[in-house]
């Protein structure tokens, strides 16, 4: 035992009891995130305990302020460390970033040094066990605390600590760890282990400290070391099984074992419940003929491709290169069989994700490019319409480009001022106010656009609108100079912004742009921010691949796969004597669901009012770590997902589940599910976003929640601080901007020379070889007296004028005025570049501190977000945030329309903490959209990539040789009549169920029919081949049968216009039909059908629709839906008019061949 403290009621520190008790795992312990941190005593969500600040000053006072201060020795340490810890754990941010802050001063890392030089081996176990507990234990805990590994603000100190502890060349780590290992194996299997306190608390704070060592510092993976330090860990840990899962610390302590394991290359532990089967899966031979796939960067036969050719994808720029543009060859598509890729396990598969999804995404813009470089080079006349559909994305090209100006903002950073003629229509404008409307009704060069800026010589810069003035001001002069789209007839400006890291090739670009001919391509309706975060989320995901369920998701090899029947259930849900209570669902009835025992499923139907399939769904949904839950039309998916959560947050506090993750694809689903739940009573619900239409989600968004928050002291120094350098950038920018306005200032000319040409210097400004000082009366002029001065006789051998080289070493007032001139000229193009690199410098540099800046901010969001029970978020904006939700204790994702959600968008979605994910869909309805037909399932070329599939079907349904997951699928459906059902039920749901409702809807008024077939032989408009480059379609004929039935429906006094839904295969016939109608109705799109017409060249503006008649984005209280089938999934209408659109002599159905279409269309 530790000596007793000998100052008694005199300490200045207080003492609880006997160290053991401090520590003990009955009143210390709380539920750890995905293995790296240990059990704080307060429960994540349960407000903070304030720490008196006298209590922190005290401890801070055996901190010493200079690298050398008197040791503590073993009971000083036990002292300072277990004070340290018992701050921390309650709860206050605060005295956390604090306390952590003091650690990693020198003064603090004194006091960890003298921690690493206590002496655990060679002494008896006993005395080993006493230190490692009274010493070692408090600290491990202290740096694993989940508030200080997920704080943001301690992102840099805890570097540091870290860091530090890892030592030269791992040193320090492995003398400690190695030590700790041993002190493991004796703390499991010595006699002494009960009185020391739980074995699982040791073992979860050291390898949650071990790996974050390992995690904070890459040579650690090369380091042999920590292999054997590993292997001893491995032995004394030993295997999972039901009895270690059942601790909430253990079940910890093993996923840091594997993230340490697999960070070692040494492979991960056989999950609890997984099982190597007999022999390996043998399915029937079939007979194939292999084609040769090509590997990327230097695994190529023939070298990379590109500049951005990699093996490895977080080397790979999201928007494609220059070189990448101009190159001819095939770039590298894995495919989908994981025996062709260039990585295994869930490497591979997060490699392929993103090369198809980049594909899908950028290729599209690389294409267009391309195309356009190829014109500029081979031709000035303009390209055409048709030419600019030939290939890739739609764009529109702006001729005459030309950079300018420069200017810094110090929200934003660079922008550049870019000008470029005027559309010809805009041309023949002689008010500027009529310019000025053609811009602001006009969908082109909105903020936020994507460009591209090409010249004739194959350069390239990616650039983004960052502000259009388009602003019609009555008392501006137009040949004033006002930067404006429409101020002038002959041109227009635009301010845009570069995107990624091409600063440097935007400022390069301002020195010989006068040289080359230049455009500024843009890709209407293409959105960076659309794609670019799922994107670096793979990138970053694939740097530290820690995915749950990655065995399942990507198995290194058959022996991987999990024994027949339902998957483990969640881990959270092991702890010994855990029971999920069910009386949130069934009237405050006492049952409960174990997820290892039978469970009487008519004991739920009866008491709840769910159905038999729903009550099965529900338990499956429950008892699985990875649920899938199939729903055909109308079966309640989205009910069962609520009742679902329902139960859940009813578990929460035992489960000790953090937020509940929330994810759907779209906005409006993810709405509907949120608003769903709040009016159940569910309450602590935040919205991730700014795109919801919701006013009840209003309030709720983390935005406005957030704002409410008090922030700390250290973050409000750090702050402060974070401000000032962004002035310091800001106003360094600002100054070399206005030197390069000017570079022939004599100040800065004065400040070249005197750096660079030093001779050169004196003989302007400073005295002569005879010690004469040469004296101005204007000492503005100097340059110019030299350059107009009296220059020498030429040498007769001197016929032309000497070369730069030889100008740097020759006295100024020996030269000619032509060599002058040269060399002023050679010195003011070297003033340019060196404030063109200082530019680039200073723009990283501001770069660098806003992001630093954004991390402070965020910091707030998080402690928000930790106290909310469901957070609500997009695909897209989870991979936006997903540096911040990664930090996050959440043990529970739920994503509703998993069947439409492309795999990579729920491969990032999978946080480290995940431990439960239910994903509800239907793979027989919408799959994932794409944009290239080349990569769908769909396409007989594109079934090789199937990037089209889902992980919710691929899962449901393998198309390569895999295990089926087990799902559980809703049978009853309530929102079609019988007679309707049927097209679906005896085509793909042959076990649909009619609910007794549906039989008793009325009949249609107006119509004999409930379902009415129009069979007719009139012809889509431009079917024949005179149009190659149309891309979607429409017929008139049915235009107008839908105008009138319409019509005929609303006259007949039993429907509101919200009550019809008009449905259609293609935008084309959307926007006819939508024309049509406007006069008679308000017409609704939904947002995505409003992108897709922008993409596609159809939107408001070609329309030559009334003003107050167009299109836009409201309720549908009081207005016509009118959607296209892909964008009409998961909604409801009384009755709906479909026009099929398809009519021609090559029988061709286009887009309805495929039956998940047709089920759409159809439910």
């Amino acid at each position: 035992m530790l000596q007793k403290c000998t100052y008694g009621t005199r300490c200045k520190f207080s003492h609880d009891g006997p160290i053991r008790n401090t520590l003990n795992h009955s009143t210390a312990r709380r539920g750890s995130n995905a293995g790296l941190n240990t059990t704080p005593s307060r429960p994540r969500g349960a407000p903070s305990k304030a720490v008196d600040d006298s209590e922190y000053r005290r401890w801070r006072y055996m901190i010493p302020r200079a690298s050398h201060g008197r040791p503590l020795g073993a009971d000083g340490l036990s002292r300072f460390f277990r004070v340290a810890f018992q701050m921390a754990s309650a709860g206050d941010p605060s005295t956390i970033q604090q306390v952590i802050t003091s650690l990693s001063s020198e003064g603090g890392l004194l006091r960890i040094t003298e921690l690493t030089e206590i002496a655990l081996d060679d002494v008896p176990v006993a005395s080993k066990l006493q230190r490692f507990e009274g010493v070692y234990l408090p600290f491990l805990r202290l740096v694993t605390h989940e508030d200080v590994l997920s704080s943001l603000v301690l992102e840099g100190h805890v570097g540091t600590i870290y860091t530090f502890l890892y030592g030269n060349h791992g040193r320090r780590a492995i003398q400690v760890f190695k030590s700790l290992a041993g002190v493991l194996f004796d703390l499991k299997f010595s006699e002494l282990a009960g009185e020391i306190g739980q074995v699982s608390v040791s073992m979860c704070s050291t390898l949650a400290a071990l790996a974050k060592v390992i995690e904070l510092n890459q040579t650690a993976c090369v380091n042999e070391g920590f292999q054997e330090i590993v292997e001893t860990l491995t032995n004394c840990i030993g295997g999972r099984d039901e009895d270690t899962m059942g601790d909430i610390d253990m079940q910890a302590a093993y996923r840091s074992l594997d993230k340490i394991r697999a960070r070692l290359g040494l492979g991960s532990l056989m999950p609890l419940g997984w099982e190597s089967p007999a022999g390996p899966r043998s399915a029937k031979a079939a007979p194939v003929f292999e084609l040769e796939h090509g590997m990327p960067g230097q695994l190529s036969p023939e070298g990379p491709r590109h500049d951005n050719d990699h093996e490895d994808i977080s080397n790979i720029k999201i928007l494609p290169t220059t070189k990448e543009i101009h190159s001819q060859r095939q770039e590298y598509l894995p495919v989908s069989d994981p025996q062709k890729l260039h990585h295994t396990g869930i490497g591979g598969l997060l490699d392929r994700h993103f090369r198809l999804l980049r594909e899908d995404t950028v290729g599209q813009l690389r294409d267009a490019v391309g195309l356009v470089i190829e014109r500029l080079r081979g031709s000035e006349r303009g390209m055409s319409r048709a030419e600019r559909r030939e290939q890739g994305a739609r764009v529109f090209i702006h001729e005459g480009v030309l950079l300018a100006d420069f200017k810094f903002e110090r929200k934003s950073g660079l922008h550049a001022l870019v000008e470029f003629d005027q559309p010809q229509a805009v041309k023949r404008m002689k008010s500027p106010k009529q310019r000025a409307e053609f811009w602001s009704e006009s969908k082109q060069l909105q903020v936020d656009s994507l460009l591209r800026l090409v010249d004739s010589d194959g350069g390239t810069i990616f650039l983004s609108v960052s502000e259009r003035n388009d602003v019609y001001e009555a008392n501006q002069s137009a040949h004033t100079n006002t930067h404006s789209l429409w101020d002038s007839c002959m041109r227009a400006a635009v301010t845009v912004q570069p995107v990624e890291s091409e600063v440097e090739e935007l400022v390069q670009r301002f020195g010989y742009q006068n040289r080359v001919r230049q455009v500024l391509v843009e890709f209407p309706g293409v959105l960076l921010p659309s794609f670019r975060p799922t994107l670096e989320a793979l990138q970053q995901m694939s740097q530290h691949p820690e995915v749950p369920f990655s065995e399942l998701l990507a198995p290194l090899d058959g022996s991987s796969y999990p024994a027949l029947g339902d998957l483990p259930p969640p881990a959270y849900s092991l702890q010994h004597g855990f029971r999920f209570k069910l009386s949130s669902i069934v009237g405050g009835a006492n049952l409960v669901l174990s997820p290892r025992q039978r469970f009487d499923i008519q004991a739920l139907k009866l008491h709840s009012s769910l159905d038999d399939a729903q009550c099965t769904a529900l338990v499956h949904g429950l008892t699985n770590s990875l649920a899938l839950i199939q729903g055909p039309p109308g079966t309640g998916k989205s009910y069962v997902g609520v009742e679902m959560v329902k139960v859940l947050l009813a578990n929460r506090k035992e489960a000790k589940l953090g937020p509940i993750i929330c994810v759907c694809y779209t906005n409006h689903a993810l709405d509907q599910i949120l608003e769903h739940l709040i009016r159940d009573g569910v309450s602590q619900v935040i919205r991730l976003g700014s795109r919801s239409k919701s006013e009840i989600l209003g309030p709720l968004n983390l935005i406005t929640v957030s704002q409410k928050i008090e922030r700390t002291s250290t973050e409000k120094k750090q702050n402060w601080d974070i401000q000032r350098q962004l002035d310091k950038d800001s106003d360094f920018a600002h100054e070399l901007l206005q030197e390069l306005g000017n570079p022939k200032r004599l100040t800065t000319v004065k400040t070249y020379l005197e750096t660079n040409h030093i001779k050169h210097y004196y003989q302007l400004f400073g005295d002569d070889q005879d010690g004469w000082t040469t004296v101005h009366h204007k000492p503005e002029n100097i340059i110019d007296d030299w350059l107009e001065g009296w220059e020498p006789a030429a040498s007769p051998s001197q016929t032309r004028p000497r070369p730069i080289r030889e100008l740097l070493n020759v006295p100024l007032f020996d030269m000619s005025a032509i060599e002058r001139g040269n060399l002023y000229d050679h010195w003011i193009a070297e003033i340019k570049d060196e404030l063109l690199e200082k530019l680039v410098t200073a723009s990283r540099d501001y770069a660098d501190t806003k992001k630093e800046l954004n991390k402070c901010r965020n910091e707030t969001n998080l402690r928000c977000l930790r106290q909310a029970h469901i957070i609500g978020v997009t695909t897209t904006g989870l991979a936006r945030n997903l540096d911040m939700l990664r930090r996050l204790p959440s043990k529970v994702l739920l994503c509703e329309e998993a069947g439409e959600v492309m795999e990579a968008h729920i491969l990032t979605a999978l946080l480290p903490s995940i431990e439960h994910c239910i994903l509800i869909g239907d793979h027989e309805q919408l799959r994932p959209q794409i944009q290239n037909f080349d990569l769908s399932c769909e396409n007989p070329r594109g079934r090789q990539y199937s990037l089209n599939i889902s992980l919710f079907e691929r899962l449901i349904r393998p198309f390569q040789s895999g295990f089926q997951v087990p799902f559980s699928t809703l049978e009853i459906q309530r929102r079609m009549h019988p007679s309707i059902a049927n097209l679906v039920r005896h085509t793909l749901y042959p076990k649909l169920k009619d609910h007794p409702s549906v039989r008793e809807f009325p009949e249609v008024s107006g119509i004999r029919r409930r379902l009415f077939w129009l069979d007719h032989r009139e012809k889509e408009a431009g079917a024949d081949a005179t149009q190659p480059n149309q891309v979607s379609h429409s017929n008139d004929y049915e235009v107008d049968m839908v105008s009138a039935l319409v019509s005929h429906l609303v006259r007949q006094g039993t429907y509101k216009s919200q009550e019809i839904a008009i449905i259609t295969p293609y935008l084309l016939q959307l926007r006819k039909i939508r024309k049509r109608l406007s006069s008679a109705f308000e017409i609704v799109i939904g947002d995505r059908d409003l992108e897709d017409m922008e993409k596609e060249g159809l939107d408001e503006s070609e329309t030559n629709l009334n003003v107050g008649s167009t299109a836009r984005k409201t309720t549908l209280l009081d207005a016509l839906r009118v959607a296209t089938v892909d964008n009409f999934q998961g909604e409801e209408a009384n009755v709906t008019v479909v026009s099929l659109v398809r009519s021609n002599d090559r029988k061709n159905c286009g887009f309805l061949k495929t039956s998940n279409r047709i089920n759409v269309l159809l439910r």
